[in-house]
């Protein structure tokens, strides 16, 4: 092979043509994104329960469902929350699944059959598992300057761009933030419905019989068939009021429209709403699909959005608030520098050590390592993304050193008078297993980062894989390609002038030599002059505090806002635009979007919806004028809006890289007893406010909500022939209405929900003058009764959520930190206290942490299993390169003191 490259200059050029080819052709074809694409492992399962309490959802859904989804062994953690009227169950597979698709088509067919196993009046569950992924643009739409439209219009303009990106090739998921729940609402008075004998109940039952929109048959003969249909089915308002509910006489028909008020409106309590400048928006959130290259999908995802932006009317603005391929240029643009100053710095310095000649052969043989980096990256599926990028800097000055050593070897032996052909003959001979060795082990090293599963070896394997890359094709072309046009380029005679064949510094080499010599007579001296430094190293690393997951320089930031759990939609609304103002009025603030309700659509890779239908609760996506004015707004922020708003819970981080946590450092309650984890949960709360960096603390459980109590007075009851379940359903049919089916507009469905009207279902005056049908609301003989005829009425306190945490009752305590105190500083703090004050916990109630602190151990756990195993081959790749056990272990006792000389610099 060597002979055939240096003799035949035809196959040298073949051979370099052919890597240009292969890596450029990859380079320009392979995936480009900001991030490395992550599994998702995470899922939610919403269960609705209308009217039950949170003891009712935990009993009778909530532990069902986790008792079943934990028989699938795939499922590492499984976090719950039963609240009033609601199950919700979050998924978390164990790091080792990298196809989650056939657990959560068992996940799901888990569900589907346990349906059959829920209360009367729970609704189907619903599975989300696509909620795990950033989105790639965020597109807003807003009422044009001057002018303010219903958000109903807006988001029948977000449908239609929904369903054109969503036909864009390449794009893999597009949702709707901001939507609002339209229906028509049958809102019944109950004196006239009374007057009239009839209840919310009897007028549901007259409306799902007239909502005939099923088939009624086929008519075949010999000549053709025809299908049967009912009309009059529901298809408008003046349809739903015209339904009959009674013939009171001979010839008279009383209808919906005599005992009800029939109307189109928006659903009421709202379940989400998206705000900018104190004005409602719709979004349209898209994602990417991670096999594309982000700039020429948005390239034409944007001129879909422009051609869709022309029809829109004059009233109608759209904005894109969010672009991901703004950050992932701004990323490789600054790491792509960073390449070119390393190339340019290693071929400075190789002028003035090698010599012109020799310094541009090792600096052309960097772009060719890069080449063949991006052919194998397409060969393994790695993207180009700030990771593999990131991979590409720092094999700049590893890989580097393969063709440094093989020029200088070829030129030793050029100068000693060799041909041409023996020269590079020698040299891959001389070099061919010391090299071998040194690469080996240099790949051994970044193995158990590729080796480590889950998120943190998805995020990081990108970086180690392109370093194993770069480093197989720097030992394969340093061998070849260098090798041989170093023999056809190096002249053969004396050492030159210095820019032909580097610099000599006899005085230097002198000092040098005398150094060694010195060193050799006194081996002991200096094997303890040697090692003083690296053990202070390794001593001194305990004071250093640890940060796995580093913040990231970006200008933006998340902030979260919970209000006491009984607070209503439009109390978080008020408080929002109270603290849009507050916020907006501070220097540096470019924009901030609101979330009522439910997550922020994620725009940063370990961001993930977890909270939907929460009345409490908002997020914001805040973006400062530049990524240098985070730092400080965030810690503004977190003093100012606590004392500002002192009855939300409120949370502003920056981003960080790592696993999703909710806080920096939580602590787990674990017990049987509500009443004594909330008390549990306060003294624990009390002790970390005392600690000089916490800023605020939250907790899963405790907080509570006026509950209203019917009693019902059985003997009435079984005189009147009436059932507590039917009296509930009753109840629960005025206060949240019935569902009795839907008007077809097109290819949407609008609900018709059947309830008292607003002004009789507000306080328990109202709920004790109900009317109760007594009997079957289809029986002609069916009448009906008061409430407070049959029950008393009684308010008490009422839990409102009860967590778990893989099937345990838990009560979470979060601790969210300074901006920039580590989550290492604070968890430590606060052992000490915890230690200091004699925290104990009664018998049967155990503790735990987690937050950031646990996914840092958990990680460092699965990148240390691989670890053992690469140290056995590490041990064999040196024994077999050198042949000699004491050479082995001089190169690991070698490699540990340099290890302590890299804790050293850290402190």
């Amino acid at each position: 092979m060597i002979r055939a490259l240096v003799e035949n200059g035809r196959l040298l050029s073949l051979l370099l043509a052919l890597l240009v080819v292969a890596g450029s052709g990859a380079l320009i074809s392979l995936p480009v994104a900001e991030d490395p694409t992550m599994v998702n492992r995470f899922a939610l399962v919403l269960t609705p329960f209308p009217g039950a309490t949170a003891e009712r959802v935990e009993a009778l859904v909530t532990e069902k469902l986790e008792l079943k989804l934990r028989e699938l062994p795939e499922i590492e953690e499984v976090q719950s929350a039963s609240g009033n009227g609601l199950s919700s169950i979050t998924i978390f597979l164990d790091f080792e699944v990298n196809e989650p698709g056939p657990v959560w088509a068992e996940a799901r067919d888990i569900i589907a059959d346990i349906q059959d196993e829920l209360p009367e009046g729970a609704l189907p569950s619903q599975f989300l598992d696509n909620r795990g992924y950033a989105y790639t643009l965020l597109i807003a739409l807003r009422s044009a300057e001057g002018h303010t439209l219903p958000r109903q219009i807006l988001q029948r303009y977000a449908r239609e761009l929904q369903s054109r990106l969503r036909s864009y090739p390449g794009t893999e998921y597009v949702e709707i933030d901001g939507e609002v729940d339209e229906e028509i609402i049958v809102e019944v008075s109950s004196a006239e419905a009374a007057a009239a004998g009839q209840t919310v109940q009897s007028i549901a039952s007259a409306l799902r019989q007239y909502d005939t929109k099923s088939a009624a048959g086929l008519l075949e003969n010999q000549y053709g068939r025809m299908q049967v249909e009912i009309a009059g089915d529901l298809d408008s308002l003046e349809r739903v009021s015209r339904v009959p509910v009674s013939s009171p006489g001979a010839g008279q028909v009383l209808r919906v429209g005599d005992v009800a008020n029939v109307s189109r409106r928006t659903r009421t309590p709202e379940q989400e709403k998206s705000l900018y400048d104190g004005k409602e928006q719709v979004i349209v959130a898209v994602r990417m699909h991670p096999d594309r290259r982000i700039g020429s999908w948005q390239g034409g995802a944007m001129r879909e959005l422009d051609k869709f932006a022309a029809e829109l009317p004059s009233n109608v603005h759209t904005e894109v608030i969010f672009d991901q391929l703004a950050y992932t240029e701004e990323r490789m643009s600054h790491l792509t520098g960073n390449i070119a100053v390393g190339f340019l710095l290693i071929t400075l310095i190789l002028l003035v050590t090698l010599g012109w000649r020799s310094a541009l052969l090792v600096a052309a043989a960097l772009p060719l390592m890069c080449l063949f980096t991006f052919f194998a990256m397409r060969v393994f599926g790695v993207a180009i993304d700030q990771m593999s990028v990131t991979g590409l800097v720092v094999a700049l000055g590893i890989t580097v050193d393969n063709a440094i050593v093989m020029v200088d070897d070829v030129a030793q032996q050029r100068r000693a008078g060799a041909h041409r052909l023996q020269a590079v003959q020698a040299a891959v001979r001389h070099l061919w297993l010391p090299l071998f060795g040194s690469t080996a082990t240099t790949i051994l090293a970044f193995m158990p980062i590729i080796l480590q599963p889950g998120p943190g070896g998805e995020f990081l394997g990108p970086l180690a894989s392109c370093v194993v890359f770069s480093l197989v094709g720097s030992y394969l072309i340093s061998h070849t390609i260098v090798a041989t046009i170093a023999g056809k380029i190096i002249a053969t005679g004396e050492r030159g002038q210095w820019w032909r064949d580097g610099i000599q510094l006899p005085a230097l080499t002198r000092a040098f030599d005398a150094s060694l010599r010195l060193a050799l007579a006194n081996p002991r001296v200096t094997l303890l002059l040697v090692t003083l430094l690296p053990v202070l190293g390794f001593y001194s690393i305990r004071s250093v505090p640890e940060q796995f997951f580093p913040p990231v320089d970006r200008d933006m930031f998340n902030l979260e806002v919970t209000l006491p759990t009984r607070a209503s939609f439009a109390a978080t609304e008020s408080l929002v635009r109270e603290m849009d103002n507050v916020i907006r009025a501070q220097d540096g603030v470019e924009s901030i979007d609101w979330f009522i309700g439910k997550s922020a659509a994620p725009f940063y890779y370990n961001l993930i919806e977890r909270r939907f239908s929460a009345q409490n609760y908002a997020q914001a996506m805040l973006r400062a004028r530049d990524f240098r004015q985070t730092e400080q707004l965030v810690t503004r922020l977190q003093e100012i809006l606590p004392s500002r708003f002192p009855a939300a819970q409120i949370k502003v981080r920056k981003l960080e890289q790592g696993p999703p946590v909710e806080e920096a450092v939580e602590i787990r309650l674990f017990g049987p007893d509500l009443a004594r984890l909330e008390e549990l949960g306060n003294e624990l709360r009390l002790l970390i406010t005392q600690l000089p960096d916490i800023v605020g603390t939250t907790a899963s459980l405790g907080q509570t909500m006026p509950s209203v109590s019917i009693a019902l007075r059985e003997e009435i009851l079984a005189g009147s022939g009436m059932r507590p379940a039917v009296s509930a359903g009753g109840i629960r049919a005025g206060l949240d209405g019935l569902l009795v089916g839907a008007v077809l507009e097109g290819t949407e469905e609008v609900p018709v929900r059947v309830r008292l009207n607003a002004a009789q279902r507000r306080d328990t005056t109202d709920l004790e003058t109900m009317n109760i049908l007594v009997g079957s609301a289809l029986q002609p003989g069916a009448t009906t009764t008061s409430l407070q005829a049959i029950a008393d009425v009684n308010i008490e306190p009422g839990i409102v959520s009860i967590p778990h945490f893989n099937g345990r009752r838990v009560n979470t305590i979060g601790a969210s930190a300074r901006n920039g105190v580590l989550a290492d500083t604070v968890q430590n703090d606060l052992q000490a206290l915890l230690a200091e004050r004699q925290f104990q916990l009664p018998p049967g109630y155990t503790m735990e942490f987690g937050g950031e602190m646990a996914e840092r151990d958990e990680s460092i756990g699965y990148l240390a299993a691989s670890i053992p195993l690469i140290g056995v081959l590490l041990v064999v790749v040196l024994v077999l390169s050198f042949n000699s056990w004491r050479l082995c272990l001089l190169i690991i006792f070698t490699a540990g003191l340099s290890v302590g000389l890299g804790m050293l610099s850290l402190t």
